[in-house]
């Protein structure tokens, strides 16, 4: 005690005494954020957990436009997954179109160590598309980085359990059927948007979602010209002939509707399932309808199979446009 009491004596009597509550406010103030000027340059995308019911717990994915603050799309999922952010970015590439910049936490969806040093041979799905759809993908650990859409979470828990009460929602599809007017609803009542940015940096988008946002992997044609995805076999076909194509490592799009094709180089291929008699038929090598062997494009340094796609860049300053890229699929 006698100490203390020391130690009281000989501290500076500025510290002895107790800042009031408007001084401790003033010394833990956070500076807001500076908005860009550009409408669709600066996009947030992050996801939520919204309990739905005692035994139900739903991921709301969702983007926001940073400059305005607009809502841009949501989406319900189980759990936060790609698909779930793959779903909810179609309104907004269907509404609004291509941004420039995604800002994300560092998510295994969105980064990973192997893009940082290579992100020509990106196996990341979402990272993928992005690149291709012109969007430079920036993440950070700090919820700082994207702060409007944090806050749009605090936002919506205020609001969204009513809103589907009101419109009696009792599963998660009925509950994406709701989202857009839920998102209308947020923009025209609840958010207050910015209206001072300079420019619309949104550009117009006209590819096909069904395949865009498809899910995207290799394979390799085996010598019966057949390749195996989901353990089922399926011939690589110009219409319904096989092509003469083994031992090539093609691209394999399960689309969002479920379909399968195959992609090389700039064409696109319908694939139907093994059979023995279609096995045995003759064979097309590609000619006029497709690529040839001989005009195939070759790996790039990295030795990258995402390289032999029209997905991704052929060549190092060479980007295939794939929004004019027609497609061709068999008819049945």
């Amino acid at each position: 005690m006698l100490a203390k009491e020391e130690e009281l004596k000989n501290r500076p009597q500025s510290l002895l005494v107790p800042s009031s509550a408007t001084e401790r406010a003033k010394e833990n103030i956070h500076i807001a954020r500076p908005r860009t000027q550009r409408r669709g340059h600066v996009v947030e995308a992050d996801a939520t957990f919204w309990r739905f019911s005692d035994e139900e717990i739903w991921a709301l994915h969702g983007y926001i436009d940073e400059a305005s603050g607009e809502v841009l799309g949501l989406y319900f999922d189980h759990q936060e997954t790609t698909e779930g952010y793959f779903n909810a970015l179609k309104p907004v590439l269907k509404n609004y179109g291509t941004f420039e910049v995604l800002r994300t936490d560092k998510r295994r969806t969105f980064w990973s160590e192997k893009k940082e040093s290579s992100p020509e041979d990106s196996r990341i799905q979402f990272a993928f598309v992005a690149k291709n759809l012109g969007i430079d993908i920036q993440s950070s650990i700090s919820p700082q980085f994207k702060p409007r859409i944090e806050r749009l979470w605090k936002t919506i828990k205020c609001t969204i359990t009513t809103f589907m009460e009101q419109n009696k929602v009792t599963n998660i599809n009925e509950a994406n059927l709701v989202l857009p007017k839920f998102v209308e609803y947020l923009n025209n009542h609840v958010v207050t948007l910015q209206k001072d940015f300079t420019t619309n940096s949104f550009k117009k988008f006209e590819g096909d979602l069904n395949i865009i946002l498809g899910h995207k992997s290799i394979r390799v044609v085996a010598r019966d010209l057949t390749v195996t995805y989901e353990k089922k076999k399926y011939f690589i076909c110009n219409f319904t002939t096989p092509l003469n194509i083994p031992r090539r490592e093609i691209m394999i799009i399960q689309c969002c509707d479920g379909n399968l094709i195959a992609s090389l180089g700039d064409n696109y291929y319908s694939m139907i399932e093994f059979d023995n008699e279609m096995l045995y038929k003759s064979k097309v090598v590609l000619e006029n309808e497709g690529v040839k062997p001989e005009d195939m494009p070759q790996k790039i340094k990295n030795n990258s199979v995402w390289a032999q796609s029209n997905f991704i860049f052929l060549r190092k300053n060479t980007q295939v446009d794939i929004k004019s890229t027609p497609i061709k699929l068999a008819i049945y």
